[in-house]
């Protein structure tokens, strides 16, 4: 899953544990109305980096939508909620991923317990 900076372009985060949270998010068609995606908007909390913000998208139905189930299923592990009913209880719990760096872009690579 990309996560891409949404203020500042160039600006990634270090290969590391972070905590985060989403503070904003929405369920919506792509531009070409053929996939649902997630997007949400998040923000490290704590640590040299707090408050450097992300943009996390998921595909959830349609074109290639497994890996974006996977994550999906992730981040509801993380934030401890089986099944939102809506994009409103994927907000303000924190929870902790190792982010990677793929073709310029920040990735999530993993969603763990660690305590970032």
């Amino acid at each position: 899953m990309t996560i891409r900076p949404a203020d500042v372009l160039n600006s990634l985060l270090p290969i590391s544990r972070q905590a985060i949270e989403v503070i904003d998010a929405t369920y919506e068609p792509d531009d070409a109305d053929s996939c649902m995606l997630l997007k949400c908007k998040a923000q490290v909390i704590g640590g040299e980096f707090d408050g450097h913000p992300l943009e996390i998208e998921m595909t959830l139905e349609g074109c290639g939508e497994m890996d974006g189930q996977r994550h999906f299923a992730a981040l509801r592990r993380a934030i401890g909620i089986p099944n939102p009913e809506t994009t409103d209880d994927l907000r303000f719990t924190p929870f902790n991923v190792q982010i990677g760096v793929a073709h310029g872009r920040n990735v999530i690579r993993d969603y763990g317990d660690w305590g970032a």
